[in-house]
């Protein structure tokens, strides 16, 4: 404190004009550019403030939020994005049957799926077969296209299917249809045995045509 003021301050907010002492009082705050702060135009303090949120972002710092998302749809897909932030979001297909076919059409975004009407392990629509496992009567799906290639590999050196993954096995000794696993191990070996009439599967005895599961 100068001389000057010893009988008195003359405070300007929170900043005497004289001496150019300031007190933690009376700031004069002004809004800092892109930030949630403010500063004292007189003495410098920055103030933390409340976001001022437009949604799901700040008007004044920019900073996001994941709630109160305006979205709108993205057309012909089956999506839908914020006008905000632009964060996306999967919805729901909107099927509709495909006529004369076992099929769901997307109106949307044109994704499909199966559609059959199975009774008795049939389609009445289009006839289509559900095969089943004869031990366990689940039906299974049959290798991916990689391990596929791995079974070919493996049939040319051996003469035998290698299994990797669940499937269904056609018997070619007694016609029978089982899972990969219902067939038993043969011991040292890759393929299996038919738990029906308990001979070795024949190479190349995996079905061809795809059975998803229902």
């Amino acid at each position: 404190m100068g001389i000057k003021c010893l009988f008195g301050h003359k405070w300007d907010g929170c900043k005497c004009t004289r001496c150019g002492m300031v007190r933690d009082t009376e700031h004069r705050y002004v809004a800092i550019p892109n930030s949630c702060k403010d500063k004292c135009i007189n003495c410098g303090k920055t103030l933390s403030v409340e976001h001022s949120w437009s949604g799901c972002k700040c008007s004044r710092c920019g900073k996001k939020r994941d709630e109160n998302h305006k979205f709108s749809r993205v057309p012909g897909k089956c999506e839908k994005m914020c006008d905000i932030c632009g964060k996306k979001q999967k919805t729901d297909h909107e099927y509709e049957k495909a006529t004369g076919k076992c099929l769901l059409l997307c109106t949307i975004c044109g994704d499909n799926k199966k559609s059959h009407n199975y009774n008795n392990n049939k389609c009445t629509d289009c006839g289509d077969q559900k095969l089943l496992c004869a031990k366990c009567d689940i039906t299974k799906t049959i290798i991916d296209e990689k391990n596929k290639k791995m079974e070919a590999r493996a049939a040319k050196m051996t003469g035998q299917v290698m299994w990797q993954q669940k499937g269904l096995l056609l018997c070619k000794n007694c016609n029978g249809i089982t899972c990969s696993d219902c067939s038993k191990d043969t011991p040292g070996y890759y393929y299996k045995v038919c738990p029906l009439c308990e001979k070795e599967h024949k190479p190349n005895s995996i079905i061809k045509k795809a059975i998803k599961q229902q």
